[in-house]
């Protein structure tokens, strides 16, 4: 397939499914493109973001060449596209690129063969790739040599060598500065992407991070990123996503950080910022977090553990990452009294039932959010190597999410996803937290443990309880779990029956647990610092029990006596977000407050819970 017939210069189009954030990698082409092939070419704007538009702008510009940036959220609508526009106009050129663009051998010859419409892949770092392609074509000439391409070639699909990655990142020019993204309506963006640097010194198996190739990290210049920054804050752009695979791992990290604070000071935009941080240092991490935190633009620090296993870390690559730098880190954030998250995987290869039981029990006293994720096989990830498949007998389903490893059956990830939800309902949302401290202090009875049983209980009863095994929630989103099932205990503040069952359940399967005045002290307790539709605040309980003394005792020192032993006391709650008289799916809907608040804010609140509730009011006092 040749361009050198057609008119120049020739069209470029570029498609954007999705109209919501910034697409940067389109941008860095399409403005590579005009700088250095516009004799030849000539980027269409605005983006195509349908199927119909596209046909519109072909029918006005005539055919040319068709770039799509596949995602794991944008390939399904970039193949329908690809396929409608090649039967409109077979003489376009349809040029697919992206992560989620397979570039294994095997995996580039299937989707090639699956998807006929597809003319060219580009695999890896793109810019100079697209380039030298898009010269090949308009000159007459076979791209068949060109590095980084995958290709129908004499009767067969193949893979070219792979590209040297770029070093000097500066010559490609940035679509925020270059007039690119201000043809495109970014009065609808609510995110706005942009690189400090490329590239990963680790080599975690599940990750799509240049391939795990554990490069050497390349820099864009420092002025070039403070003029993006300005960029996106002069247009009201409300999140800033740092694409940067270890952000805090260079000390100008810091100074990017001051750049985007001194931005939302001066424009009152970006509102959020989110990013991944450094893994294994936290000299200058807390400065950042502290100073984020300072100005409203996070609620949290998100520090990735994964997993603590000794074997699963060896067996995704990522033992080189230390648990006790994690360690230091928390320790820093909890002397500052700065909100933490952290994050688990469940289903690496090597991790066993017991290990993520492990994992969960690790982190349940611990006052941070811990988030979940089903693990998801990436196409170009070194996990989706063949040999690496095999090697760990790994199966997919058909969106590349985990289903099972030689360690774990199917039936086994679907028990651990499962307990990882009922895991958020106790830390995360305090459902069962004060509860499952009560049980484990006065009588030894393992948290995580008292969880599985639970969520085995509830495959088979009814009531309350069975709500607790979900399956209303999207398919392994474990970040907002339960929703229907705690909106309505809140819309009918019927969570006094919750506890009943939840009591009885109790009582039935722990024989040693007693049916005192100490089991109904924590029971109260649980009620009041959930969100009730019919209650006014602040509230004011009496406890037969002392119970913040109490649970103050053990969370400090362990030195703590049963409850039993506490004279009576009081627990006052507050609820300055207003959880309890707001639909949760509207609060949902409106993200004004993070997704981990549930809890109503009393004396036994997690530390870091008053600092995310100050930046949770900010972001609703802002919102756009």
């Amino acid at each position: 397939m040749v361009l050198s017939q057609r008119p120049k210069p020739m069209p470029v189009y570029a498609v954007h499914p999705v109209e919501l954030w910034a697409p940067l990698a389109l941008g860095m082409m399409t403005a590579w493109i005009a700088q250095e092939a516009g004799d030849s070419y000539r980027p269409i704007y605005p983006y195509a973001r349908s199927g119909e538009h596209l046909r519109e702008q072909v029918q006005t510009h005539g055919p040319g060449v068709v770039l799509f940036s596949n995602y794991m959220w944008t390939r399904k609508a970039n193949l329908e596209i690809s396929a409608d526009i090649k039967a409109f106009a077979p003489e376009c050129v349809i040029i697919h690129g992206g992560p989620d663009t397979p570039a294994y051998p095997h995996a580039n010859s299937a989707y090639l063969e699956q998807y006929p419409f597809v003319d060219y892949c580009i695999h890896g770092e793109g810019e100079q790739t697209l380039l030298a392609l898009l010269q090949s074509l308009a000159a007459g000439q076979s791209p068949h040599e060109v590095e980084g391409l995958g290709l129908r070639y004499a009767g067969e699909v193949i893979k070219t060598p792979p590209r040297a990655r770029s070093q000097d990142l500066n010559r490609f020019p940035s679509p925020y500065l270059t007039g690119v993204f201000d043809t495109l309506p970014w009065q609808h963006w609510s995110a706005a992407t942009l690189e400090s640097n490329r590239g990963c010194p680790y080599g975690c198996t599940f990750c799509d991070w240049g391939s795990a190739t554990q490069q050497k990290m390349r820099l864009f210049e420092l002025e070039r990123v403070k003029a993006e920054i300005d960029w996106i804050a002069r247009h009201k752009i409300p999140k800033l996503w740092i694409a940067d695979s270890n952000f805090g791992i260079f000390e100008r990290d810091l100074e990017i950080a001051r750049m985007v604070c001194e931005a939302k000071a001066r424009y009152g935009f970006p509102k959020l910022l989110i990013t991944n941080y450094a893994k294994n240092t936290k000299q200058h991490l807390i400065e950042i977090i502290e100073l984020l935190v300072e100005h409203g633009l996070v609620s949290t620090g998100i520090v990735s553990m994964q997993t603590r296993d000794a074997a699963t870390l060896k067996a995704v690559k990522r033992s080189n990452i230390k648990t006790g730098e994690y360690d230091r880190l928390r320790q820093a954030f909890e002397a500052r009294k700065l909100p933490m998250s952290t994050q688990l995987m469940i289903g690496l290869p090597g991790s066993t039932p017991e290990s993520f039981k492990a994992d969960l029990r690790f982190f349940f006293n611990q006052t941070l959010d811990v988030q979940i994720f089903r693990t998801a096989v990436l196409p170009n990830s070194p996990m989706a190597a063949p040999e690496y498949m095999a090697e760990h007998q790994l199966a997919v389903d058909e969106n590349g999410m985990l289903r099972a490893t030689a360690q774990l059956s199917s039936d086994e990830l679907d028990q651990i996803e499962q307990l990882a939800r009922l895991f958020r309902c106790a830390h995360t949302y305090g459902m069962f937290r004060y509860w499952l401290c009560f049980l484990n202090w006065d009588y030894g009875i393992d948290p995580i443990d008292y969880l599985d049983d639970l969520q085995k209980f509830s495959q088979n009863t009814s009531g309350w309880l069975a709500q607790l095994w979900e399956q209303e929630s999207p398919l392994h989103d474990m970040l907002t779990t339960h929703p229907t099932l705690r909106e309505t205990l809140r819309a009918e503040s019927a969570w006094r029956s919750f506890y009943q069952e939840l009591k009885a359940f109790t009582l039935a399967h722990y024989p040693q647990v007693h049916d005192d005045s100490a089991l109904e002290t924590v029971l109260e307790v649980q009620v009041a610092v959930m969100p009730h539709a019919a209650q006014h605040y602040p509230l004011q309980v009496r406890l037969t029990h002392d119970f913040v003394r109490y649970y103050a005792s053990h969370q400090q020192d362990g030195s703590g006596q049963p409850l039993l032993s506490e004279g009576p006391g009081k627990l006052m709650v507050s609820d300055p977000l207003n959880v309890s008289h707001e639909s949760l799916f509207q609060q949902l809907r409106e993200r004004t407050r993070p997704i981990a608040i549930w809890e109503l804010l009393s004396p036994l609140s997690p530390e870091g819970t008053e600092a995310t509730l100050f930046i949770s009011q900010s972001l609703a006092e802002r919102a756009v």
